[in-house]
């Protein structure tokens, strides 16, 4: 699972008697009960990356309790970060003008996040500029379009490319 996931429990059980069954549930994260007793665990609530997560069902036929089964332990992974918008500013730019790639990143995880940049000039990369600006007295003329490509990573794993508008 990742950190927005929900678990859920799939319990298969019998009873001798043939009795219907009830069951209880308690969750724990790392080793540590989390107090959670339904079927399901929701990740955005409880999990973080790396954490691990079992459960220990307790199987009741009405009368008396089964012996407690634990799950084995799932280790939550990572999830990549994940941009939510690119916009080129300022917006007309002049071939006096530094642009700037101006980002809304996002890490379910809370990972500190590192952007990785490059720039398209009228469809061609502007191989030696790989950070947040670009200076237009020395890459673009009237007319030129500027387009930037923007790259997360929470240093493990890299989200989406995704460009800005055309500008």
């Amino acid at each position: 699972p990742t950190t927005e996931a929900t678990l859920s429990v799939v319990v298969v059980s019998e009873d001798d008697d043939g009795d219907p069954m009830t069951y209880s549930y308690a969750w724990s994260v790392n080793g540590v009960d989390t107090g959670e007793t339904s079927d399901t665990l929701d990740g955005a609530t409880w999990f973080t990356a790396g954490a691990a997560i079992a459960v220990t069902v307790t199987a009741n036929d009405g009368e008396e309790d089964g012996e407690p089964v634990t799950s084995a332990e799932v280790s939550v992974d990572n999830t990549a970060p994940e941009i939510t918008s690119v916009t080129t500013s300022p917006n007309p730019l002049y071939t006096d003008s530094i642009a700037q790639a101006i980002v809304d990143v996002n890490d379910v995880d809370g990972d500190v996040v590192s952007l990785s940049y490059i720039w398209i000039v009228n469809g061609a990369l502007v191989a030696s500029e790989t950070s947040s600006t670009l200076d237009g007295n020395l890459h673009f003329d009237v007319g030129d379009r500027v387009i930037a490509r923007v790259t997360p990573s929470d240093g493990a794993l890299s989200g989406a490319v995704v460009a800005s508008a055309m500008v």
